[in-house]
């Protein structure tokens, strides 16, 4: 049995090819969202780019096809890469390994500008992969999966037919002087000197996972997990844990490849799944500039993202109740000191994380009268605005 690795990055192309960082998983992966790149193409580059990530949830089986075993049940060809099948319902499901269970839809919209004709540009969009665990006559086999589904991208509002997901040579992320053929969606066009083209891609991705939330990596060192309910004793010996977890990966830091100057904003708009409080997303990156009830908005103004995005939040069927959450609202100054120092040292880079007015007004209403909190927003020293999107 050959055991393939995990997940597989892929890259953008235009004249050049390079590879993109992969995050270590500490637990089952099913996908990550990608930034659109021309790969080190210095005649091009990104004026603005708009992305929202919404909560789904949809499953595509894996399909198995007839030729992959042969007649004595054996997988000749275990690099061979499985496709997935239509949609269907996820509750319908009852082995939820046998699919590809999609959490979030990341919509991205580029506006791009090229400082010179170029004529039959390279683009495709990076297609992660994750492991598909079958068996055949010889015991355990891993085969690759696409980790995204329902791809489709427009240029200037038309949309790319006919996109196929292609094996092309690029740069082993490991090993960049070594070459290796790596898969993704391809299209190519034409980019006209000082014309600004659109372009958008739309898809649907999985989550990571992680067994619990950490100290000085989920939440500030010296504080409480503002939602935690253990106590302080049960967190210094791990008596109970908050977790499991998952997280939205989603890459930024290919920006760099693009040409200079630096994108005039990146702003990204991350929902919350239903029913969840928005102060259970937990921002891993800095770039956060506003908190409403049902998301965290990210801006970078004239600079490329320094790191790529990742915000984790808890299972919502952790104690067995499904589809509903088990921990604490914030009714504490010391819940929302917590909350609040993380969300500052993950601001904007010479900013403070502002907040909504709807948020404030929910946030009062689980605080006691008498608190420093309701007294801080009666003073005017926590100040809201009526839209994140001002």
């Amino acid at each position: 049995m050959h055991s393939k690795k995990r997940q597989k990055m892929l890259v953008f192309f235009a004249s050049l090819l390079a590879s993109l960082n992969a995050y270590a998983n500490d637990g089952f992966y099913q996908g990550a969202g990608n930034t659109l790149i021309p790969t080190n193409n210095a005649k091009a580059h990104v004026i603005r780019e708009d992305l929202d990530i919404t909560p789904i949830d949809k499953c595509f089986p894996v399909l198995l096809p007839a030729d992959l075993f042969d007649k004595k049940g054996a997988i000749e060809d275990q690099s061979r890469s499985l496709e997935l099948g239509k949609e269907r319902p996820c509750s319908l499901q009852k082995n939820i390994n046998e699919v590809l269970e999609t959490k979030w839809h990341a919509r991205a919209s580029y506006e791009i500008i090229s400082i010179e004709d170029q004529t039959n540009v390279q683009f495709g969009f990076p297609v992660p992969y994750w492991s598909y665990t079958t068996r055949d006559t010889d015991g355990r086999v891993d085969l690759d999966v696409p980790a995204v589904a329902n791809f489709e991208t427009f240029q200037d509002k038309e949309q790319i037919k006919n996109l196929e997901i292609k094996n092309v040579l690029a740069p082993s992320f490991f090993e960049p002087e070594k070459i290796q053929t790596l898969p993704a969606y391809v299209w190519h066009t034409d980019l006209a000197a000082n014309r600004k083209i659109h372009l958008l891609t739309e898809y649907d991705f999985g989550s990571d996972y992680t067994a619990d939330f950490f100290e000085g990596s989920h939440y500030p060192k010296g504080k409480l997990l503002w939602f935690n309910t253990r106590s302080a004793v049960e967190i210094k010996y791990g008596f109970v844990n908050v977790g499991p977890g998952e997280s939205i990966l989603y890459f930024l830091h290919p920006l760099k490849l693009w040409g200079d100057p630096a994108p005039e904003e990146v702003r990204a708009r991350v929902a919350t799944p239903p029913g969840m409080p928005i102060f259970y997303m937990i921002p891993n990156t800095s770039g956060v500039y506003c908190v409403d009830k049902k998301a965290l908005y990210f801006r970078w103004k004239n600079a490329v993202p320094d790191e790529d995005m990742k915000i984790t939040y808890p299972v919502s069927n952790m104690l067995g109740t499904k589809n509903k959450f088990h921990y604490s609202e914030i009714s504490t100054d010391a819940q929302f000191s917590a909350w609040e120092d993380l969300l500052s040292s993950k601001a904007s880079p010479g900013t403070k994380a502002r907040f909504s007015c709807d948020l404030i007004d929910e946030l009062r209403k689980n605080m006691p009268k008498k608190s420093f909190f309701n007294g801080w927003v009666s003073n005017g020293l926590i100040q809201c605005v009526k839209s994140c999107d001002e």
